[in-house]
């Protein structure tokens, strides 16, 4: 996901080009990638006002600039993404938020909503926490029942629906206490999604006026270093 935002740049960069050829597109290239850095600041400084931010430093990293997304003096283009750190297919975990709507398993199974599952201390759901950590065998015949590793059983109920149990208490012969069972996932087939991560607002409340205080500044230095 990138967005373009348009500012005035080509117009100013027309009325002064005959004055100074050379300046105007390079202090325009700077004034560019100061607003879409501004912008980039401004987005990474909200993420976590408007999501349950667990690891910032992969959030902040998912709201990025390419070394060949700045703008250059031949090039009057900077560019902002989302694009997650890794596998970039990933990305829609942030940009689906952008227009909401509703999001249903791609391979058309289940969506495994995390209950009261171990963390670590940053928040994050451990590997060996995660469903398919489980190595869930088929029990019985009737294809709904699931027995897993430690402890846990994975039931479907029809309909998308379904959940992971894990047993707590003691285990064995002889244990006087057989403890409960603790909810770790619930799964439907689809969750609805809202319009929370406001990329594009956000790039015209930002860039344009950051532009505008940046292009006087670039142009002075510009045109001094000409002399």
């Amino acid at each position: 996901m990138e967005i373009t935002v348009s500012t005035n740049a080509t117009e100013v960069s027309q009325f002064l080009r005959d004055l100074y050829a050379d300046q105007v597109p390079f202090a325009t290239s700077r004034a560019l990638n100061a607003a879409a850095l501004a912008f980039q600041t401004k987005q990474r400084g909200e993420m976590s006002g408007r999501f349950t931010v667990r690891r910032k430093q992969w959030v902040d990293r998912s709201i990025k600039m390419r070394r060949t997304d700045f703008a250059t003096k031949r090039s009057l283009e900077a560019f902002v993404r989302v694009e997650t750190p890794g596998d970039p297919s990933r990305s829609d975990i942030l940009a689906q938020h952008e227009d909401g709507g509703t999001k249903r398993p791609k391979d058309g199974g289940h969506l495994a909503i995390p209950q009261d599952v171990r963390r670590t201390g940053a928040g994050v759901i451990r590997k060996d926490q995660r469903p398919k950590a489980f190595g869930f065998r088929p029990h019985g015949s009737s294809g709904r029942v699931f027995v897993g590793d430690k402890r846990t059983v994975l039931i479907y109920t029809g309909g998308g629906g379904g959940v992971i149990l894990q047993r707590q208490g003691r285990r064995g012969k002889g244990s006087s206490k057989r403890g409960g069972l603790r909810l770790l996932y619930r799964f439907t087939s689809k969750a609805d999604l809202d319009e929370r991560l406001r990329f594009v607002e956000t790039a015209h409340e930002t860039a344009p006026a950051a532009f505008a205080r940046a292009f006087p500044e670039e142009f002075a230095k510009a045109v001094r270093s000409a002399r």
